[in-house]
């Protein structure tokens, strides 16, 4: 049950980061990069260079690579079948956790890469012609690589536990 709940945690998190770093980079980012352009005269502005397609293009890629990597770890985490405990390695709340947070670490760093084709296109294509990113992204960038590290600890950790019970006493 405690791995159940571990793994929706991290979906919905992971949903959030999801839905968030797409309506960033697709709303927010844009009109920060040209506060004095409406978002349909940057869209099409975009549109007109020819750089729309590769802009949206990588959110959406962002996006769909990563819920169905989360939809992975739901279809995975969540049923409790019965396995052979050799077989299966650990599977109980610790492990879902570190996955879940190397998971949640994976779609928080690379929300760099789906904002960056469109800060540099806005960026190139309109006024004030300055790059950078919104306070957003930056959180959603940090929150990416403090989960990560995060991750890591915990698979140390569900590592070394099993190894510490084996041990004779």
């Amino acid at each position: 049950m405690a791995r159940r709940l571990v793994v929706l945690v991290v979906a919905v998190v992971a949903l959030a980061v999801l839905v968030l770093g797409s309506v960033d980079t697709l709303v927010w980012l844009p009109q920060e990069l040209a506060p004095t352009t409406p978002l349909a005269d940057v869209y099409g502005a975009l549109d007109r260079s020819g750089d729309l397609p590769y802009s949206v293009g990588n959110a959406v890629v962002w996006a769909g690579l990563w819920s169905a990597a989360t939809v992975g770890y739901l279809a995975l985490l969540v049923p409790e079948r019965p396995r052979p405990r050799a077989a299966s390695g650990p599977t109980g709340p610790l492990a879902a956790a570190a996955v879940g947070a190397l998971l949640l670490g994976a779609i928080g760093f690379l929300h760099w890469w789906s904002a960056f084709s469109m800060a540099m296109s806005v960026s190139d294509e309109l006024p004030p012609g300055a790059g950078g990113t919104t306070g957003l992204g930056a959180a959603i960038v940090l929150g990416g690589v403090l989960a990560g590290l995060a991750g890591a600890v915990l698979g140390l950790l569900v590592l070394i536990r099993p190894a510490r019970r084996a041990a004779p006493a």
